[in-house]
């Protein structure tokens, strides 16, 4: 059915009027849902009607008792399990695969979906238990029931601005752009097909499946050669915003090296954003750019020690700035990528997922990350797919595996810019930095990295180590 599908979709591509009239809907509501039947789920939620219709159907189920979770993560696992209840209510299917006592629950529904050709064999072996992104569920769900049950009422939709048509899914989301069964997550129809689902999400495309009525008709209006939305990759982010991150050096008043650490550009003038806890003790701090090149920090424009951020003015113009993006907007699961410059070595980016959108320490808000942060890395940026920063790197914790906190950016724009003082001016009288702010396992004191003299200052810990050789 794959192959065949396909086919059908590359002709579509270039006469969008080839598509077969949809069928009738072979799904009907099995069961009812009242309101108050999920206490997360209102009328007044965007979800409303999705939730309880995706329910009606028999495809989802609560998460819990009396509770839908809509904002939870779903994994591959499940994806693949409403692709088979899918399917077999378009055949006419009435037994549904159970585990045996020694699988796991899924695997019957994943040999389903094997044989009946929704994934090929092995196809996301080791990996159903992970978050699904929404180009695999596009890709799943788009090949549970046969290409006629989508009908093209959409006929305007004939690119996907974050995509291309040599990309994975592409073929299954585009079609389900035209049948008005997915609809973008922005104005202009980008679909970022990297980031994970939400369980709201995911009833959405259930629902209208299953409904027909229920579909959307959509009109995306956008300039391609102006307003086209890219998720980038790790090397795409590294090409966009490498050039606007920088190395940090501190010195104290003895002209001595006391400490490295990352920062980036905001604006071309020089304006950029630091950790407070970088330069505090700094009687002098120099930046060195990607090129090689050192700027002196001249001014000091704004901090707050407390929420660890400072905001720096920079010697010179025109260079390049990172794009500042919305930290109400992440997810839990969503996609980043960081870059900085542990133990000095600058320009390094590394990549993970948000863990945690508000994890709470010692009363402020940090957004937990698994994206790898060595000492060095405090305020360095991390990004969104889209190529906006929606975090500073400040934490992590010593005895974890990649348990590690960024400030939100939004923090940085109530930053008050009334200090304008240098870094001598506000520390040129102690002899050496400071420890920083204690953030994580305030009873351990910090360790230098292997062979030098540089303090870990990602690992914000109390005790720190300057002047052991």
């Amino acid at each position: 059915m794959k192959k065949f599908l396909s086919f059908i979709l590359i002709l579509a591509c270039v006469f969008p009027g080839v598509f077969v009239a949809a069928e009738e809907s072979p799904f009907s509501p099995v069961r009812s849902y009242e309101d108050g039947m999920f206490e997360d789920v209102t009328s007044s939620d965007w979800f409303y009607s999705s939730v309880a219709g995706a329910y009606e159907y028999g495809f989802t189920e609560g998460s819990g008792e009396n509770v839908f979770s809509p904002y939870g993560l779903v994994s591959l696992a499940e994806v693949v399990t409403f692709a088979g209840r899918l399917n077999m209510t378009y055949t006419g299917t009435k037994t549904q695969p159970v585990a045996e006592i020694d699988e796991k629950w899924y695997e019957p529904w994943v040999e389903y979906a094997e044989e009946n050709a929704i994934i090929s064999k092995g196809e996301f072996e080791g990996r159903f238990e992970k978050p699904a992104t929404r180009g695999q569920v596009a890709y799943i769900l788009g090949n549970s029931v046969p290409f006629t049950v989508f009908e093209n009422i959409n006929t305007s939709v004939s690119a996907i601005p974050d995509m291309q048509n040599t990309d994975n899914y592409y073929n299954e989301v585009i079609m389900l752009y035209r049948a008005g069964v997915l609809t973008g997550k922005t104005a202009n129809g980008s679909f970022a097909p990297t980031e994970n689902i939400t369980r709201a999400e995911i009833a959405a495309v259930l629902y209208r499946i299953a409904n027909f009525s229920a579909r959307v008709k959509v009109n995306f209006e956008y300039d391609k050669s102006v307003d086209v939305v890219t998720a980038y990759d790790a090397e795409g982010i590294s090409e966009l915003a490498g050039e606007a991150v920088f190395l940090v050096a501190v010195y104290d008043k003895n002209g001595n090296l006391t400490g490295t650490g990352s920062g980036f550009f905001i604006d071309e003038s020089g304006k950029a954003v630091t950790n407070y806890h970088v330069i505090d003790g700094g009687s002098k701090v120099q930046i060195m750019t990607i090129d090689g090149e050192t700027y002196n920090v001249e001014t000091v424009l704004g901090f707050d020690e407390d929420r660890d951020i400072a905001v720096l003015d920079i010697e010179g113009e025109g260079f390049k700035t990172v794009k500042v993006g919305n930290s109400d907007n992440i997810k839990n699961g969503q996609k980043i990528f960081c870059i900085g410059s542990p133990i000095g070595l600058d320009n390094t980016i590394s990549e993970g997922l948000i863990s945690n959108t508000s994890r709470e320490i010692e009363g402020y808000e940090y957004i937990q990350i698994s994206a790898p942060i060595s000492p060095g890395s405090s305020g360095g940026a991390v990004f969104n797919t889209l190529g906006e920063v929606v975090g500073i790197t400040a934490a992590t914790a010593s005895q974890g595996q990649n348990i590690n906190l960024a400030i939100p950016i939004n923090d940085v724009k109530n930053i008050s810019l009334d200090v304008n003082k240098t870094t001598g001016e506000l520390f040129g009288e102690q002899v050496t930095a400071s420890s920083g702010t204690t953030v994580i396992n305030p009873d351990q004191s910090a360790e230098c990295y292997e062979g030098t003299n540089i303090p870990t200052y990602s690992y914000v810990t109390g005790t720190e180590c300057i002047g052991i050789s």
